[in-house]
């Protein structure tokens, strides 16, 4: 009788530390395949379709030129190029991340999903999803000089690596306000610039390893006091961002 009570009070607290201590997902990811790209973007068409209804439904004559467009008739028809899945690393990573291991361990889970926004043939803006709790919304429009850079640099990889876009993803180091577009051919992950910072030795559009790219982002990483732009994504409802920055750590 004092074997079965024994048993039953270890049933009760396995449940009970289930329940209050649940198993955490892993923090960190490693590079991702074509796979887990679709895996990510696959769910999201229906809802970015009804964003760019939604998109254009906001654009009016007083700003479509601040989104990014040349004229109100391109916002009306405006289409949805390929998607780019965005993955992070924090500032407190790349603090800590010693630059003679792997970079195999940096990038956090993606919850983030740029869907460049294109009139005739040319990305001029983009539509933000956001997994804001578990569950995906979006968060912003506009960001068209952003939208540019990133797609200039996807569409110059893609040429010179022979890759589809599919094969492609973006970094972003958010709390410097830097980001690439990578990719991983094979063994090794590769990062490439979409802007120019030539006191980095950073061309946009060259790609490097991205243990040799993340290696020039660390002493700047390490001179940052505090942890700004880490705060997690507020609940907020969707917002047209009309100045063409590219800041997104806002």
């Amino acid at each position: 009788m004092k074997r079965l009570v024994f048993l039953v009070l270890l049933v009760v607290l396995g449940l009970v530390f289930l329940l209050f201590f649940p198993k955490r997902a892993p923090k960190h990811t490693a590079w991702p395949s074509p796979e887990d790209l679709a895996r990510v973007t696959r769910p999201l068409r229906p809802l970015a379709e009804s964003s760019l209804q939604e998109f254009r439904g906001m654009v009016d004559t007083n700003d479509f030129q601040d989104l990014g467009f040349e004229t109100i008739e391109e916002a009306r028809s405006a289409t949805l190029a390929e998607p780019l899945v965005v993955y992070r690393i924090t500032l407190a990573t790349l603090r800590d991340w010693q630059t003679n291991r792997t970079t195999d361990d940096l990038l956090d889970a993606s919850s983030k999903v740029i869907y460049p926004v294109a009139a005739d043939g040319q990305v001029r803006s983009s539509i933000i999803l956001q997994n804001a709790r578990g569950r995906w919304e979006a968060s912003d429009y506009g960001y068209a000089s952003l939208a540019t850079l990133l797609a200039d640099a996807r569409q110059r990889v893609a040429k010179d690596a022979r890759l589809p876009f599919g094969q492609l993803f973006a970094v972003e180091v958010r709390a410097l306000n830097r980001f690439f577009i990578g990719h991983r051919p094979g063994a090794q992950a590769f990062l490439t610039p979409v802007v120019s910072e030539p006191a980095l030795s950073l061309d946009a559009g060259q790609p490097l390893p991205a243990a040799e790219a993340l290696a020039r982002l660390v002493p700047l990483a390490r001179s940052q006091r505090g942890y700004p732009g880490e705060a997690p994504v507020p609940k907020s409802r969707p917002r047209v961002v009309r100045p063409a920055g590219t800041n997104l750590a806002r």
